[in-house]
């Protein structure tokens, strides 16, 4: 009876260890789900547009959510807001009022879920502030998305730089800002040979990669997000030997008003 009893006695332990590490495992909400995050969960996190008083932080998703960034020195206490203002597959957040040459940590909230650097919050370091003025120089073009989209640039090596399209697709980033990868200058551009490297996310249509000198950048040729590659799709584009587009400003927006139209004032004032 005594043997019979052990193996009992040790499968009925077993069985009550595996219920409370169940039950413990479901408090904590730490058993895997189909979701896991995974959807919800900041992609290609990049930092971009770093100057001496601000930075951007911009991300992607595998669905549509609301994102925030949760930024700070010695605390992370501040609230920054994605320029989408509605949930989004993209998202791209500027952080602005720093101080020069200043070490900021951040988080990323995601349907309000927060995520970091495995438990360490991510760190940006702010350029030092820079008394030489470079003369201004805009670079446009217009992505072929129904959606919005967020375009990086870099100009011969430079840091970083990013925007958000427009509603019609269309993108404008004065790449005159751009710093070297150490902040403490501005980088030097050439318009016939500071080569631009442009990448653009669009996610869940696609992404598009073009390089082009800046004399043929304004703006860039039409980019359409292409063909497939590794179940994402990409188009390719090599503009380096367009010299020049024939347009020498950047295009001005225009407005057609009605022919006919009664001029009142809209207010009523008793």
């Amino acid at each position: 009876m005594t043997n019979k009893k052990i193996p009992t006695i040790v499968g009925v332990l077993i069985l009550s260890i595996g219920i409370a590490v169940s039950l413990f495992l479901l408090r904590e909400k730490r058993i895997f789900s189909p979701k896991a995050h995974t959807n919800i969960s900041p992609k290609d996190i990049r930092i971009s547009n770093i100057s001496d008083t601000s930075f951007t932080v911009s991300w992607i998703t595998d669905e549509i959510t609301l994102g925030f960034v949760k930024w700070g020195r010695s605390n992370i206490n501040k609230t920054a807001l994605s320029s989408q203002n509605t949930k989004s597959y993209i998202h791209w957040v500027k952080i602005e009022g720093l101080s020069p040459s200043t070490t900021y940590s951040f988080k990323i909230n995601s349907e309000k879920t927060e995520f970091d650097n495995d438990d360490i919050p991510w760190e940006v370091e702010t350029g030092p502030t820079l008394t030489v003025k470079t003369k201004p120089y805009i670079v446009s073009g217009k992505i072929a998305t129904r959606k919005a989209a967020i375009v990086y640039v870099t100009v011969s090596g430079s840091s970083l730089l990013s925007t958000t399209t427009f509603q019609d697709g269309g993108w404008i980033i004065p790449i005159s800002n751009a710093r070297t990868p150490t902040l403490t200058s501005y980088v030097s551009i050439n318009e016939n040979s500071s080569l631009l490297e442009i990448f653009v996310q669009a996610p869940p249509e696609g992404y598009a990669t073009a390089q082009i000198y800046p004399k043929a950048a304004k703006p860039v040729p039409l980019m359409i997000l292409g063909e497939t590659y590794n179940v994402k799709y990409y188009s390719n584009y090599n503009f380096k030997n367009i010299t020049d587009n024939g347009m020498k400003e950047i295009p001005k927006a225009s407005i057609i008003l009605p022919e006919t139209s009664t001029k009142s004032s809209k207010f009523n004032i008793p």
